[in-house]
């Protein structure tokens, strides 16, 4: 067989690996998996981070979502346990709170509906918009 490119089969240069199904060798960095020489252009690299960065540091926005789903939930549990004091113990009705709650709800998938595209996520802020107006309506009508 000729050898259609010589310098596949060249002997190894410093950065050369060897693939153990064909082997032949490439001159690629191990360590950024980039052919050939290496060059650090620092206006590209910070133009590219800038622009990944755009919407805020991925730090800050996890610190946020975070802060926000651990205070729904406890926004749930004092929610509960306010229901049950209303409901149960003094026997009151409670449509503000179910009104209260379900408009959490249904906003979180409004928005999730906003960004996800999905149906369920609409027929959820749908439903869960329903039942916010229906808990303000018998709050306005039964009091």
């Amino acid at each position: 067989y000729p050898v259609e490119n010589p310098a596949v089969y060249a002997p190894p240069v410093k950065n050369a690996l060897l693939d153990k199904y064909t082997w032949q060798y490439y001159d690629i960095d191990k360590k950024t998996c980039q052919q050939g020489e290496i060059t650090m252009d620092r206006e590209r690299i910070l133009a590219a981070s800038r622009a990944e960065n755009r919407r805020g540091d991925e730090r800050a926005r996890h610190i946020d979502y975070e802060s926000f789903t651990v205070g729904a939930i406890l926004m749930a549990v004092v929610f509960a346990v306010l229901y049950f004091v209303r409901r149960v113990l003094r026997g009151e009705e409670a449509y503000d709170l179910l009104a209260l709650f379900f408009t959490l709800y249904a906003g979180r998938y409004a928005t999730l509906a906003f960004y996800e595209r999905r149906r369920r996520y609409i027929l959820t802020a749908l439903l869960g918009g329903a039942a916010a107006l229906a808990g303000l309506a018998l709050f306005f009508l039964k009091g």
